[in-house]
C-alpha cells in the first residue's frame, strides 16, 4: 500500500507559497496551503497532517503561538514541524527547535536544504513513512 505523502504547508505569502508547493509536488508530495494560522487550524479540525511546513511570520499568528496551539489539540499524535522563515537568527531558531521544530530553514526552500544530516526531500519522506 502506497504512503500518502501528505503535508500542510502554512505561508502567507502567496508566491512563496507556490514555489514551495511546486518544489514538494515536483518531489512526490500532496500539499495542502493555509494561507493564515486560523486556515491552518481549520484544516487541522478536519484532518491530521504528520508534517507541517511554517512560516513564523503570520499575519494572524506568531509562529511558536501556532505551534504551541497545534499541538495541544494533536497531543495524541502530534505532527512533525519544520519552521521557514526569511531570516534566520540563533535565538529565533532556538526558540522555534524549544516550541517543537525539527529544523528551521531560511526561504527559499531547495533540494540542498538539510533536516538532521539529510536533504529535506529525503527527510519528509522519512517522516511521512514514519508517521503512517
Amino acid at each position: 500500500m502506497a504512503v500518502r505523502q501528505e503535508i500542510l504547508l502554512i505561508e502567507d505569502h502567496y508566491l512563496t507559497q507556490d514555489l514551495i508547493r511546486l518544489f514538494l509536488e515536483k518531489n512526490g508530495f500532496h500539499v495542502i496551503c493555509a494561507a493564515s494560522g486560523e486556515d491552518a487550524l481549520i484544516a487541522l479540525s478536519t484532518q491530521e497532517f504528520p508534517v507541517i511546513l511554517l512560516d513564523l511570520g503570520l499575519p494572524d499568528y506568531e509562529g511558536l503561538e501556532l505551534i504551541e496551539k497545534i499541538i495541544k489539540t494533536q497531543a495524541a499524535k502530534p505532527p512533525v514541524f519544520i519552521a521557514i522563515t526569511g531570516q534566520i537568527d540563533d535565538t529565533m531558531k532556538a526558540q522555534a527547535l524549544d516550541a517543537g521544530c525539527v529544523a528551521v530553514l531560511e526561504k527559499p526552500i531547495m533540494e540542498l536544504h538539510k533536516v538532521n544530516g539529510r536533504s529535506i526531500v529525503t527527510y519528509l519522506h522519512e517522516q511521512l513513512q514514519y508517521n503512517n
